[in-house]
């Protein structure tokens, strides 16, 4: 006996040893340090990256329970309590954030995202960190008082079975008990479950009076609308690579078929379409000879459109309509890919005048501009849609089932996101309307935005910085480069390959910085 009670007191001090050691260890974590561990895992690609929640995108983020078995497999944390104790103090330190800030970090299947992502090299770091440093200390008060919560409803639980299980007991008692004695004993044994009843009741109007604020003011600063929680679908990544040889060999094939119009497609694109798995086979790559069906398709659909719209009017007449000089379509800016951005402003155009077969030319000339206009190994683009003011009366269903004709057929897997928003009873009965009638893998695409476009596009799918936010979005860059009905076409390319030069000289000057960095 007395043996055994030596080994149990040895077991407790191992473990009480252990639990501190933990504690110390991720205690010890410094700022800095902590900073250097998300930077580690943000640059991860098998644990940080484009997942997808009821068909909402969420750009850069990672699951809870596997960065936890992440810390774990890579021994900084010795198991998943210390690990998510060391999410949490990242969480707090305003490195990693849930993406709609309304969790502490769990080891649960819920997004979070590294605010250092997108903006580790912009001053703005800075404040975006001390935004979502309030936000968790907030979601931590809220954890901690639904815990207290629950133990007090537990409580509460006990002590009115106890209380109803005495008053049904005297209620049997009333005959043998003068009625002013079995009341008093009656009031005496319910009063302690009554009160904490009434303090539970003011305790949880209170509660949910706080986190009604809290997700008030998160919305209010977010827009957030979503809550990603279980039930993750994730994205795959890429799973079916193409050999250089199979590329070649396709622009040798498509050669003998289409002629040199095999120049329009660039090999990076050609890749990009080849790479995609089978719609009926989704875990086989597709075959080659459906791809190269596929871009004779391509070819085909693309003749057949230019044809409808050939001889009716000169290019220069064109480039004079309203179509055009609305300026309801352009391109302006990349993001930090290096994905160029189309910008679809509704509202400009002349939706009284409006003519299907010039939007259909004007939208295949544009695109046709935009992928000349792409850096090396790029092959898609974002649209960007401004629906504010957007009513029934300025949408037209035979116009959009055109568009989305022409995307699917003209320029399959070039589009790599549309954002449509602030989000209004016009704008959803379109979507519905349109995500019947595409497939999944374009529906799967599309983004509604909020009310509020600008944490959209800046923190939650980072596809611009703040400064680069339009005014129509809250932000403050304008996009009236011209005067209302005098947009130039010539003036906007000229204006993409300023930015496209930027950009290049951009990515030119990280990679002498890494270079130097490792010599």
């Amino acid at each position: 006996m007395e043996g055994n009670s030596e080994i149990k007191a040895e077991e407790e001090s191992i473990s009480d040893s252990e639990s501190n050691e933990v504690v110390n260890l991720v205690s010890s974590y410094g700022y800095s340090d902590l900073r250097a561990l998300g930077s580690l895992m943000q640059n991860d690609s098998e644990l940080v990256y484009e997942r997808r929640y009821n068909f909402k995108k969420y750009h850069n983020c990672f699951v809870g329970s596997e960065a936890v078995s992440w810390l774990v497999e890579k021994k900084i944390s010795p198991d998943r309590e210390a690990a998510v104790e060391l999410g949490n103090l990242m969480l707090k330190e305003g490195i990693l954030h849930h993406v709609t800030h309304e969790h502490a970090f769990k080891d649960e299947k819920l997004f979070y995202r590294f605010i250092l992502s997108a903006y580790a090299d912009h001053d703005e770091v800075v404040e975006l960190q001390k935004i979502v440093q309030e936000k968790n200390n907030e979601v931590f008060e809220l954890s901690h008082r639904v815990a207290t919560l629950e133990t007090n409803i537990a409580k509460l639980d006990e002590t009115m079975r106890i209380g109803i299980i005495v008053a049904t007991l005297l209620i049997f008692t009333l005959e043998l008990l003068p009625l002013w004695i079995a009341l008093g004993v009656t009031v005496v044994c319910i009063f302690p479950a009554g009160h904490l009843f009434i303090s539970e009741n003011a305790f949880l109007n209170g509660k949910s009076q706080h986190h009604d604020a809290v997700s008030k003011a998160i919305k209010t600063e977010t827009g957030n609308v979503e809550n990603p929680v279980s039930n993750i679908r994730i994205e795959q990544k890429d799973k079916f690579p193409v050999s250089t040889e199979e590329v070649i060999e396709m622009k040798k094939q498509l050669r003998e078929v289409i002629g040199d119009q095999v120049s329009l497609f660039e090999d990076e694109y050609l890749r990009e379409v080849m790479k995609q798995p089978d719609s009926k086979k989704p875990s086989q790559r597709r075959s080659f000879e459906y791809s190269k069906a596929k871009f004779k398709r391509i070819i085909e659909k693309r003749a057949s459109v230019i044809d409808s719209f050939n001889d009716k009017m000169s290019s220069s007449e064109f480039y004079e309509t309203d179509t055009v000089k609305s300026g309801s379509l352009y391109w302006y800016g990349y993001d930090a890919r290096g994905i160029p951005i189309l910008w679809v402003r509704a509202k400009l155009k002349k939706w009284s005048q409006l003519n299907i077969e010039n939007e259909v030319r004007y939208h295949m000339e544009i695109l046709d501009a935009g992928i000349n206009l792409m850096p090396p190994e790029v092959t898609s683009f974002h649209i960007i849609s401004d629906a504010s003011g957007l009513g029934w009366k300025e949408t037209n269903i035979s116009l959009m089932k055109e568009l989305l004709n022409l995307l699917m057929r003209v320029y399959p897997d070039r589009l790599e996101s549309l954002h449509a928003g602030p989000v209004n009873p016009a704008l959803k009965g379109l979507a519905n309307i349109l995500l019947r009638i595409m497939p999944a893998r374009v529906g799967g695409k599309i983004n509604l935005m909020s009310e509020k476009p600008f944490y959209h596009l800046t923190m939650e799918h980072q596809l611009l910085s703040s400064d680069k936010i339009p005014d129509f979005f809250g932000g403050p860059f304008s996009h009236n480069f011209e005067e209302v009905g005098e947009f130039s076409f010539e003036k906007m390319i000229q204006r993409q390959t300023l930015l496209l030069q930027e950009y290049m000289e951009g990515k030119k000057t990280q990679e002498m910085k890494k270079i130097n960095h490792f010599l």
